[in-house]
């Protein structure tokens, strides 16, 4: 097996930073940290597209230094997408294909930053010397020891000690002298502090098989608010599982957190027909885990309501039988990769922004992005109207798949430029010949879909009824957001 030394790591970042479209350039290469053995961490921002800045999604990869594959399935998923944008090809990964139109949303619906390896100095330690090596290697200035584990390092619930070890001489789950203290660590918490469109984080680990979601200090609950990290009342009575104490968690965020690691799960299967699980990261371990990045991610917006809302996850790509943190034969390990690389994909196109995909077609009116927000904003007033907005966060990724099929993104620039022209106009009534080619997009979208993807579409498909002949004024006064009954369908069916 030949893996991908850290010494030709920039090498390939440099190769991925001069890759252009159309003349213009897609992939930058930007620093991270400076490792304590004065080595760069490097990461990757690719995105193209008109408008304002897009939703960000980071993903990580390489913080435990043993765990090989991460980070070559982070770089494989950043050269195979930004390769199949160059071309404006497909790309595949075992028996998973993602269309061209899949491909040029995640380049221009999103800004993508992609951190391959963290970990560069842990990294080269044990592609030398030691190959169960996993913190990073700055030395205890008190004790011989040396190194902390990256992922016990965070801001959260740091001090409880919850799944980690105060002893610089632990071999694996050092959390270090204060949270933050490791420069790979403080560089990823500065690329939240500086770009607040980020709305999404992935944190790429092996070898469980697994897709995991916050909270991992306990088991989650939706209906005692103060019960939370942020309440001092509660400490010391976390991380023991099937105890009276529970993480609070916002409804909204749970469903939208079960519902895509399911879907993730659902897809990654595509790759070689292997089952991932799904589930709260606490159901992991025997206790709780504290300092980790995806918990801390998701409670910068508790601690701090001024920052954004981040949804961040964490995967162990994987199992035990490919070889556990080194995967043979090559032929397992590529599949490894390819489970990653999915895993990413499915991830980000769940953050994505449903009107972000609309407007990333090339056709896009001008003025169009104002529409859009001028619809939503409409929405938001009336609770059938915040269904359908929920549903939209909810189902962005699978809207996203739907919106990329052929008969879609050809039809989409022109529908586009109608929906603003009407919407712009107010007074004038939605016409039969636009209202027609609405339903058209909506049934092609709505095959093939999940069971609550298609309860969506049903109630647009209904409200677009009551709405034929009527003008943007006057929308809200028709929307239901239910799902029709099966003699409206009948009716409709027979136009």
């Amino acid at each position: 097996m030949s893996w991908l030394a850290h010494s030709k790591y920039p090498a390939v970042m440099s190769i991925l930073e001069v890759l252009e479209a159309d003349g213009q350039r897609f992939c930058w290469r930007f620093p991270v940290a400076i490792s304590h053995e004065g080595r760069t961490i490097y990461g990757l921002r690719i995105h193209r597209g008109r408008g304002g800045r897009k939703r960000g999604v980071l993903i990580v990869g390489g913080a435990h230094a043993r765990e090989m594959v991460p980070p070559e399935a982070v770089l494989l998923f950043a050269w195979r997408l930004c390769r199949a944008y160059a071309l404006g090809s497909a790309f595949s990964f075992g028996g998973k294909t993602y269309p061209p139109g899949i491909v040029a949303f995640l380049v221009e619906g999103l800004e993508l930053f992609v951190v391959p390896l963290l970990n560069v100095d842990g990294r080269a330690w044990v592609e030398t010397t030691d190959q169960m090596w996993r913190k990073n290697r700055r030395p205890d200035t008190i004790s011989s020891c040396v190194g902390v584990d990256l992922n016990r390092n965070y801001d959260f619930l740091f001090a409880s000690g919850i799944g980690t070890s105060s002893q610089p001489c632990n071999y694996d789950v050092y959390r270090g002298p204060s949270a933050h203290s490791e420069a790979e660590v403080r560089g990823i918490r500065d690329l939240l502090d500086l770009h607040h469109n980020i709305r999404g984080v992935l944190d790429v680990h092996s070898f469980r098989g697994v897709i995991l979601y916050p909270w991992g200090d306990d088991e989650n609950q939706s209906s005692n608010a103060s019960m939370t990290f942020t309440n001092p009342v509660w400490d010391g009575q976390r991380g023991i599982k099937g105890d009276a104490y529970k993480e609070h968690i916002v409804t909204k965020d749970w469903n939208w957190y079960t519902a895509t690691a399911q879907r993730m799960r659902d897809r990654v299967k595509e790759v070689a027909g292997r089952t991932y699980a799904a589930q709260q990261s606490v159901d992991l371990y025997q206790v709780g885990i504290s300092a980790v990045l995806n918990d801390y991610a998701y409670s910068r917006n508790r601690v701090d309501l001024s920052r954004p809302k981040i949804l961040s996850m964490a995967v162990e790509i994987g199992f035990a039988g490919d070889g556990e943190f080194r995967p043979t034969p090559g032929s397992v390990a590529q599949t490894v990769r390819n489970e990653g690389v999915v895993l990413i994909v499915e991830f980000c196109l769940a953050i994505i922004c449903v009107g972000d995909v609309v407007l990333s077609s090339t056709g896009a009116a001008a003025g169009a992005a104002a529409s859009l927000r001028s619809f939503r904003e409409q929405l938001l007033q009336k609770p059938a109207g915040r269904r359908y907005v929920e549903w939209f966060d909810l189902l962005g990724g699978e809207a996203a798949l739907r919106l990329a099929e052929p008969k879609v993104v050809r039809e989409l620039p022109t529908l586009l430029k109608a929906f603003h022209s009407w919407w712009k106009a107010e007074d004038e009534p939605l016409g039969q010949e636009l209202a027609e080619r609405c339903v058209r997009v909506l049934r092609t979208v709505r095959r093939r879909g999940s069971r609550e993807f298609a309860k969506a579409i049903d109630a647009a498909l209904s409200d677009l009824e009551r709405m034929r002949n009527r003008s943007a004024k006057a929308m809200m006064s028709v929307i239901r957001g239910g799902v029709p009954t099966k003699r409206t369908r009948r009716r409709r069916t027979r136009r």
